[in-house]
């Protein structure tokens, strides 16, 4: 038993330095590839769990030769356009000109029940609204709607900006600075704890800081215990 809990550890430590290390080329949900991976590395990575009998490197050299091909065909993807179309496909338009493609429907074997639910996951409920829809690589439905059912813009409406349209960031977490917010905003260390000063707090006393470009904050203090 014990020997099974620290192999354990020791595959789920060295699994996860591996996914790390490949990267994430999906946005979106898993490439073939990957989800192959996937599935292979948690089979081959239960056999040296479940039998003690069997060597720790048997699961972990074909682990290693399953990430170095994860590695190779992202490599190859990202270099090859050709290569990529063969390894993870291409995107496929369903809908072109408002007109459903049966023949791509067909053999993507998208059925109209697909298409509806799809449609509705993007918050459109009538098919007479599209102008374009792509079936893309993660199996996910891009849609363009046409003119009419678009919904209006600020540019449409014209609108213009006041202040700031950057999102508002985390720039202190549980008493600690977040560089990386900083760097984003273009704000200086010294800036913000001058600010603190202002407002009499120091930041181990900050349970969540927000900034944004324009200097607007807000703040929440730790809940005394």
């Amino acid at each position: 038993m014990i020997i099974t809990f620290y192999r354990s550890i020791i595959l789920y430590l060295f699994i996860t330095f591996f996914l790390r290390f490949t990267g994430k080329r999906q946005l979106g949900e898993l490439s073939p590839s990957e989800l192959v991976t996937t599935f292979i590395v948690s089979n081959i990575a239960a056999i040296p769990i479940e039998n003690s009998e069997k060597s720790l490197l048997s699961g972990v050299v074909p682990i290693v030769v399953i990430f170095s091909l994860e590695i190779f065909m992202s490599f190859i993807s990202l270099k090859f356009p050709n290569g990529r179309k063969i390894i993870c496909g291409r995107s496929r338009y369903v809908i072109k000109n408002g007109k459903i493609d049966e023949k791509m429907m067909e053999k993507l074997r998208i059925s109209i029940d697909d298409l509806e639910e799809e449609l509705r996951l993007n918050g459109i409920f009538n098919l007479d609204e599209v102008d374009f829809a792509v079936a893309e690589t993660n199996g996910k439905l891009s849609v363009y709607q046409k003119f009419d059912s678009r919904p209006a813009s600020n540019k449409d409406m014209g609108n213009k900006s006041k202040g700031c349209e950057g999102p508002s960031l985390s720039v202190i977490k549980d008493g600690r600075i977040v560089q990386e917010s900083l760097e984003c905003l273009s704000i200086k260390e010294a800036w913000l704890l001058n600010k603190l000063s202002e407002l009499n707090l120091e930041k181990e006393d900050i349970l969540v800081m927000t900034c944004n470009k324009d200097g607007k904050i807000f703040y929440q203090r730790k809940s005394k215990r």
